[in-house]
């Protein structure tokens, strides 16, 4: 089995955005009195540029899991809704993704922050 590694410039993934209808209601973040990481399942695209000339030649549909890690609620506008914390701090901390190149087969795309040693 031969294994070839190609180096990308990808312009963006696009997630799709999160069905909020599904959370509880309106003010669900009111309650979030944590911060973890949360996994789920997502659809993702990614527009890629093989020759870098700042087009996308190509565009990859994922699908797979992320890791998201999110705040306790925060107080996000303190002048217009004071005491009102209604928005969360996001950062996708990993995620493991996997689609098909066109005419080339299967494509795997991975992802996670690692913290290093500021010594």
């Amino acid at each position: 089995m031969a294994a070839a590694s190609v180096a990308l410039a990808i312009h963006g993934v696009r997630t799709d955005a999160v069905d909020l209808l599904s959370y509880p209601g309106p003010h669900f973040i009111d309650g979030v009195t944590v911060s973890r990481t949360e996994q789920f399942a997502l659809p993702a695209s990614a527009a890629v540029d093989l020759n870098f000339d700042g087009v996308a030649d190509l565009t990859i549909d994922f699908t797979g899991t992320a890791a998201v890690h999110h705040s306790a609620a925060l107080e996000a506008d303190p002048t217009g809704d004071p005491g009102h914390r209604n928005h969360l701090d996001l950062e996708i901390v990993a995620m493991s993704l996997m689609g098909t190149l066109p005419g080339l087969g299967a494509a795997t795309l991975l992802a996670r922050i690692v913290e290093r040693d500021p010594g």
